[in-house]
This record gives structure tokens, C-alpha cells and sequence, in this order.
């Protein structure tokens, strides 16, 4: 119930302090202490038996699945306002679904955080044709 929360627009409000990441991360932890046959254990195991990935792995796979909506124009134009692609403004450019940005001042901004990333994907996973698909191949890489 409480992790919707903790992820809620992700892309917008993406922390990056480190003690703020460390609180965030914190409540996921608190959480899987709740299972009393788990309480003892460490927060690595805790993780993996549970089948879950940190909090910092899951804004990652947000802000990626952002891109990959904006690269293959699910959005209204007008919806586009961190990031910009060839056809919107000379800002940042996409060649073969890579992300070239020319002036960001932020480096903690959206566009900032994601290009190296994103450009660091392997072809396969940004190639994919429908979100489902990038969404499957950038958990198996």
C-alpha cells in the first residue's frame, strides 16, 4: 500500500541527496521487516526472497520507461516539457532511439539524469516495439 506512494511521479521529483535516498529506502526496509519469519535477516535477503528490487532500481526502470514513451511519441506534444525530441526543438535529439542533449544547467534534472543511461542501453532494449516489450527487455539485461 505504501510503495505506490514512495514511487509517485518519479520522474518529476526523483530524489538525489543521498540522505534522502537513504529515508526512501529506509521505508521499503521498515516494510519488509513486517515479515516476521524475515526479521532477522538482512535487508539484501529480505529483497530477494520477496522477489523485490530496491527503491533505487525502480525509479531507474521509471524514468527508462518515461523515455522510452516519449521517444516513440506516446505523448501529446504539448505534454513534452523536460525532454525534447528531434522534431519539438534542437535541444536534444534522438538518433537511432540514442538521446543527444545540448544544454541541460541541472545536472539532477530529468534529461540530465537519464541521456548517459539511456544511451547506455544495448540496442535490443530500446528497439522494442511497445512499452510491455522495453519494459521486459530492460529487466532481463
Amino acid at each position: 500500500m505504501v510503495r505506490p506512494h514512495v514511487e509517485f511521479a518519479n520522474s518529476v521529483w526523483c530524489p538525489y541527496n543521498i540522505g534522502d535516498l537513504k529515508e526512501i529506502e529506509k521505508i521499503q526496509n521498515t516494510a519488509t521487516k513486517l515479515v516476521i519469519k524475515l526479521k532477522n535477516k538482512s535487508y539484501v535477503y529480505r529483497l530477494i526472497y520477496l522477489n523485490l528490487p530496491t527503491l533505487k532500481y525502480r525509479r531507474l526502470q521509471g524514468e527508462m520507461i518515461e523515455v522510452f514513451k516519449i521517444t516513440h511519441n506516446t505523448y501529446e506534444r504539448y505534454h513534452l516539457i523536460f525532454l525534447s525530441t528531434k522534431e519539438l526543438t534542437p535541444e536534444a535529439t534522438t538518433i537511432n532511439c540514442k538521446i543527444i542533449l545540448f544544454t541541460m544547467t541541472y545536472e539532477s534534472f530529468f534529461p540530465a539524469r537519464i541521456v548517459n543511461i539511456w544511451n547506455s542501453l544495448p540496442n535490443k532494449v530500446v528497439d522494442a516495439c511497445i512499452a510491455n516489450a522495453f519494459k521486459a527487455r530492460f529487466k532481463a539485461r
